[in-house]
């Protein structure tokens, strides 16, 4: 009874030490696009871009993390700056692959903050997330920056690993040969 006893402990640790990590992006080199190009980062190392746009002193920049980001708009320009529809600005984080679970994909993606100043227009696939302008035009003033949050969700298909799998066969199978052989002793 004892050995039986062990083993279901040992099978039971098993199993759950082979459960899977969450899903998260820090670690994974994503690239960050715009209408000015694409660039590529690791991300957890700070903001992940900062692209500066066809004037002096005007910038935007990404800060991601696991479940969401940050865009930055700065205006460090002496006049207004506006971002634009007719400008064609939008800001895309593509190749967002979870270090955790490879099989996990975005499953919604949202804005979270900064709507009484501006709310974008939100789009995801699978590995990526867009923001578009919405309205024709955002404006801010000289030496200022503005922020907007942005939450996104992976989820994944729990698939067993078959090595899992193969222990629990395994260990079952010592079971039922156990017993068979305690019964042939006890006859």
């Amino acid at each position: 009874m004892s050995k039986l006893l062990r083993g279901l402990i040992t099978a039971g640790i098993l199993v759950i030490s082979s459960a899977s990590a969450n899903a998260g992006l820090i670690g994974d080199s994503i690239d960050t696009k715009d209408r000015f190009g694409t660039q590529t980062a690791i991300v957890g190392l700070g903001s992940e871009t900062r692209t500066a746009y066809d004037v002096p002193f005007v910038s935007n920049f990404f800060d991601l993390s696991d479940d969401g980001f940050t865009l930055g708009l700065v205006n460090s320009s002496s006049s207004q700056w506006d971002w634009s529809v007719t400008n064609g600005d939008f800001w895309e984080v593509l190749g967002m692959d979870s270090v955790g679970d490879s099989s996990a994909v975005i499953t919604s993606f949202s804005q979270v903050s900064g709507q009484s100043l501006h709310t974008f227009v939100t789009s995801f696939s699978d590995h990526s997330i867009r923001v578009d302008m919405g309205t024709p035009t955002f404006s801010v003033p000289s030496g200022e920056y503005v922020t907007f949050d942005f939450a996104f969700n992976f989820g994944a298909t729990s698939v067993p690993e078959p090595a899992t799998l193969s222990l629990l066969v395994f260990g079952l199978l010592g079971l039922t040969i156990s017993r068979k052989k305690q019964r042939w002793d006890q006859i």
